[in-house]
């Protein structure tokens, strides 16, 4: 019956192929520990955001900047202007507080009737602490008149691998031309 010898209820394979499923599965299993841990994935998570939009005793200290016309826009209004920004992101509102990393994105004002007061934001939370490390990515209408709002969390890397869920924004303080926001988020995997 050639390289196979059949006995009562089953086959047997010859060695050569025995081995190399065995390293195969060695591998593969060696390789998915060898990437790190497996993710922490934590279902809660808060941080504060500080958003400096125009400091004009440091200007190298702005955290956003609008992208646009230099005249503004058709409307004269800020419907269609873009904010980028790479903000601190810290454990508490007060920028003394412990840094967990950064906050980078845009809001684009897209709200023809209500100028400045509503965005689309696109943000990703990096995260480099000493209990978490990864990234949270975070998409929705960010109504900023209201007190209290929510995105949605659409994705994330690291611990934070493959994250679902919701941020509750809120404006914490405003002081000038800066913003400081808590995140709340609830994340699900």
């Amino acid at each position: 019956m050639g390289r196979y010898k059949l006995s009562p209820g089953r086959m047997k394979m010859p060695m050569s192929t025995t081995c190399w499923l065995s390293l195969v599965v060695a591998i593969i299993l060696c390789w998915h520990a060898a990437d790190g841990s497996t993710p922490k994935r934590p279902s809660s998570f808060q941080f504060y955001m500080r958003d400096t939009l125009q400091n004009k005793t440091a200007p190298n200290l702005n955290t956003a900047f609008i992208v646009g016309a230099p005249n503004g826009n058709l409307t004269g209004f800020k419907f269609g202007a873009v904010v980028v920004f790479d903000d601190p992101l810290t454990e508490g509102p007060d920028l003394t507080t412990k840094r967990i990393g950064r906050g980078q994105g845009t809001y684009t004002y897209d709200n023809f009737y209500n100028p400045g007061f509503d965005a689309l934001m696109s943000f990703s939370a990096l995260i480099d602490t000493h209990q978490f490390n990864g990234t949270i990515n975070m998409f929705g209408a960010d109504r900023l008149t209201l007190p209290t709002r929510d995105i949605s969390v659409v994705g994330g890397t690291g611990d934070f691998e493959l994250a679902r869920g919701i941020a509750t924004i809120t404006t914490f303080v405003i002081d000038g031309d800066t913003f400081i926001v808590r995140f709340k988020l609830r994340l699900y995997y």
